[in-house]
């Protein structure tokens, strides 16, 4: 390991010890439809995945249901996305479940306005706006500019108490609304990067190699990360098999995930760019590599990594069938360009390969919690609980 004494970082391989642990149920997830009526259960089309409504989890007095406009509802619409939740009451309305302390959890929130209030509030050059927190640390402003986009931010958190909270805030500008709010429970051992002192709020998420734009979810990845799929560069071809994956218990990527992967073409190098409008923002990136072909004796597939172009990681070779991942063991920030160079070396035979890739930022956990009986964190209205289990 290699240290860039600017930036304060490392580079840590994690080798594969063993097959990840493959959930085959739904056992800790909650999964709320928001807006729909109050008996409403169904299992969707796509997950197969039981979604509930969540009439019993909110306060009635503070919040408002509502349909989006009838002109964006066909069949390609999300069934989760054609009713909504609004909060025109109150300046902090929070969803609060049961949880055990310690435990990490990932949160997924979707928003899609839908003009639901015929208002066209969301304008690119007047955007509605509104806050999210968990417990009382701030997550993120949603920034939403027009009717029909989907924003479905995630963060991978960990109960500080016996309970665990998403807030929205109206911040004027905007009333806020929801349209889905998912709850996954994680196993003990991953993301331990995310822990009492902060949380990692999902950039983006990507599977690289096969057709662009198609999501993988559960039951392909057994706790429901939502992995985007990327054929990348045109000068990138693409690695597959049919074979499963022995993958790592410390992060999340699924054997469906690394049986792809992105490999140049006519070239020795792979780059990846990562580009921040926020120099400050504190950046976690896990890199996963697993070698897909069967190597003869005298194949070799050995690079090293270059972090703006200084070498941090290598010679490293990719294990057959048993995938690696390489993540930093520190944020990186103080920047606004990200470049990682994969180059293979004088010996390798063949280039380098990247299976997939996460990028994430700090979320900071600076406030302390307030007591379940003091008004569930800074008097809360929605004050409804939903059991959360371990598994």
């Amino acid at each position: 390991m290699v240290i860039q004494p600017w930036l304060a970082f490392l580079f840590y391989l994690l080798v594969a010890s063993s097959f990840f642990l493959v959930r085959t149920s739904t056992q800790g997830f909650i999964s709320l439809d928001c807006g729909p009526p109050s008996n409403t259960t169904y299992t969707d089309n796509s997950t197969r995945i039981l979604y509930t409504s969540d009439y019993d989890y909110i306060s009635l007095a503070e919040s408002k249901l509502y349909t989006v406009s009838s002109n964006l509802i066909t069949p390609s619409l999300p069934r989760q996305y054609r009713t909504i939740r609004s909060f025109p009451n109150g300046t902090r309305n929070c969803y609060t479940f049961n949880a055990v302390e310690g435990q990490r959890y990932l949160i997924r929130a979707g928003f899609m306005y839908g003009n639901y209030d015929g208002l066209n509030s969301a304008q690119p050059n007047n955007p509605l706006q509104f806050d999210l927190y968990v417990d009382a640390n701030y997550w993120m402003t949603l920034d939403i500019i027009d009717e029909s986009s989907i924003d479905q931010p995630e963060v991978l958190t960990v109960a500080l108490a016996n309970f665990l909270s998403v807030c929205l805030v109206n911040t004027g500008s905007g009333t806020p609304f929801i349209s889905l709010l998912e709850l996954r429970t994680l196993n003990s051992s991953m993301y331990k990067f995310a822990n009492a002192t902060h949380s990692l709020s999902l950039q983006f998420r990507l599977s690289l190699g096969p057709k662009t734009g198609q999501i993988i979810r559960y039951p392909y990845d057994p706790y429901d990360l939502s992995w985007l799929t990327f054929s990348g560069s045109p000068i990138w071809t693409q690695l597959s098999t049919n074979l499963s994956i022995n993958t790592s218990a410390s992060f999340g990527a699924p054997s469906v995930v690394l049986q792809t992967a992105a490999t140049p073409i006519n070239s020795t190098a792979l780059e990846i760019m990562i580009q921040e409008d926020d120099s400050s923002t504190k950046v976690f990136i896990v890199f996963y590599f697993a070698e897909l072909v069967k190597l003869n004796a005298s194949q070799l597939r050995e690079f090293n990594i270059y972090f703006n172009g200084k070498n941090v990681y290598g010679p490293y070779s990719p294990s057959y069938l048993s995938s690696d991942a390489i993540y930093t063991t520190d944020f990186l920030t103080g920047i606004h360009n990200y470049s990682f160079l994969f180059n293979a070396t004088e010996n390798s035979t063949l280039p380098p390969l990247l299976n997939a890739i996460e990028v994430y930022s700090g979320m900071f956990l600076t406030e302390p919690l307030t007591e379940r009986n003091e008004g569930n964190l800074a008097n809360c209205p929605i004050k409804y609980l939903y059991s959360l289990r371990s598994t």
